[in-house]
């Protein structure tokens, strides 16, 4: 993986706003040509061969969690005992709400899930506290934006019908959702200008070669400091950067393709040494373990409520 390979997915993945993923969840692949001055074919081989080296597993369409009255929070927490790291992961995916699961090289987590209320997620939290044997160290919202669009029966089977093709056609759509090709435009169109859709990627960290996964959470004195000291962190971090996650009043989580552990190791102590910086944790991605279809049951009961609320 080159720099020219690392643009190209961020064009993807990374949204022009502060929203925390993707929300162009059909960008079209001559609009990142055009964007990074490269032609149309350069671009789609170069995702293509990400595809065949599995480091890109698959796009995901996630929906703003708003959408059903949900939030999504992050969790970074260490395990008391490494030698039972798995076990604990593996009781971990069991907890109510959990989405996925980043292990880090170490003892080191990062857990993300979501929850309907304040105290469901404090129950999460002492939950996953208790199962790692350590206090969650930082928790952050991700910060997606207020979303006015009503979910219905109609769209999500259209969602469904994305979910791992964002760029379906439409015919195809209409097809496997009996909408018609027109309807299909339509809801699709309302769902995306909406901010309802979100695009991310499942990722293989282990399939990579010649770069090196890895995430930096940093977490800021205020939320005036933060709105001080991020542009000068994010334009540091150059062509290291992936995506940000940058939603929360007083956190930012960075999504990083290391080519040199020395560089961002030197990275992280000028970090810290800078004014309005509380703590960073830099940590090395060894595994990505998503649970999107907990998201899934819990979006068909909220919609089979709805119906019968309006029976």
């Amino acid at each position: 993986m080159d720099i020219l390979d690392v643009r190209i997915l961020r064009e993807f993945v990374q949204d022009r706003e502060s929203h925390p993923l993707q929300s162009e969840v059909r960008k079209s692949f001559r609009a990142v040509a055009e964007k990074l001055d490269v032609d149309e074919a350069t671009v789609r081989n170069r995702v293509r061969r990400l595809f065949a080296s599995g480091f890109i597993e698959e796009w995901n369409v996630i929906i703003n969690p708003g959408l059903l009255g949900l939030r999504f929070s992050q969790f970074r927490c260490n395990v008391a005992d490494v030698s039972a790291k798995q076990e604990t992961i593996q009781r971990i995916m069991l907890v109510h709400g959990v989405l996925m699961v980043t292990d880090f090289f170490g003892s080191a987590l990062r857990i993300t899930a979501f929850h309907e209320d304040k105290q469901t997620e404090l129950d999460q939290k002492d939950l996953i506290s208790g199962l790692c044997g350590a206090e969650i160290i930082v928790g952050s919202d991700m910060g997606f934006p207020a979303c006015s669009v009503r979910l219905t029966a109609a769209d999500w089977q259209l969602i469904k019908s994305i979910r791992t093709d964002p760029w379906k056609r439409f015919k195809e759509i209409s097809r496997e959702t009996s909408l018609s090709t027109k309807t299909v435009k339509r809801r699709l169109i309302r769902l995306i200008e909406g901010k309802a859709l979100y695009m991310t990627m499942s990722i293989d960290p282990k399939a990579l070669r010649g770069v090196i996964p890895a995430e930096l959470l940093v977490v800021y004195e205020s939320a005036e400091a933060k709105r001080k000291a991020n542009g000068g962190v994010v334009s540091r971090l150059s062509d290291m950067l992936l995506s940000a996650q940058v939603g929360d009043r007083e956190h930012a989580l960075f999504m990083l393709l290391l080519g040199n552990v020395y560089e961002a190791t030197l990275f992280l102590r000028w970090l810290k040494g800078r004014s309005g910086i509380r703590e960073a944790y830099l940590d090395i991605v060894q595994e990505r373990i998503e649970l999107y279809g907990n998201l899934d049951r819990k979006i068909s009961s909220v919609l089979k409520t709805r119906e019968h609320e309006h029976a």
